[in-house]
């Protein structure tokens, strides 16, 4: 991806939108959470897509269980990363959701597929193999090398969604 400059922003809890598609909200983690943050501080902030400034809005597109964490604690303001790029901001959504953990096979291959797609937009290429021989450049070898994983596991991946 792009070096996109990150800038730290606090933002009202009321300006901040949850994504209808985001993963399913587990309490457990959210009340540890609330812990962690109770006991250390919030270290990585939300990271956020700015929709608009008047009026502001914005929506997360990684944090979600740190900003239920927060109005859970009764924050009024959120410490966000943010983006204004909106191809950079649907490709991080996925990027950063495979590193989950608790992801199943499906979903993880999903997300994977999904972050292809993003990065495909972003950076032109297409994920579609590409005929041609050694020396051509695109299709699922060149997704893979963009984002920093096996060439197999892009292909499975890929398969299985």
């Amino acid at each position: 991806m792009t070096n996109v400059p990150f800038a730290v922003r606090e933002f009202p809890i009321a300006s901040i939108e949850i994504p209808a598609n985001h993963r399913r909200i587990d309490d457990a983690v959210v009340a540890n959470i609330a812990e962690s943050i109770a006991a250390f501080g919030l270290r990585t902030p939300i990271t956020v897509e700015i929709l608009s400034e008047n009026p502001l809005k914005v929506k997360i597109i990684d944090g979600v269980h740190r900003f239920k964490a927060l109005v859970a604690s009764g924050a009024t303001e959120v410490p966000c990363f943010t983006m204004t790029a909106e191809l950079e901001a649907r490709a991080w959504t996925p990027g950063a959701n495979i590193l989950r953990a608790d992801l199943s096979v499906q979903a993880r291959a999903e997300a994977t597929a999904s972050w292809f797609a993003a990065l495909s937009a972003l950076k032109g290429a297409q994920v579609a193999q590409v005929s041609g021989g050694r020396g051509n450049r695109g299709g699922i070898s060149e997704i893979a090398r963009m984002a920093g994983v096996d060439r197999t596991e892009a292909a499975r991946a890929s398969a299985i969604a």
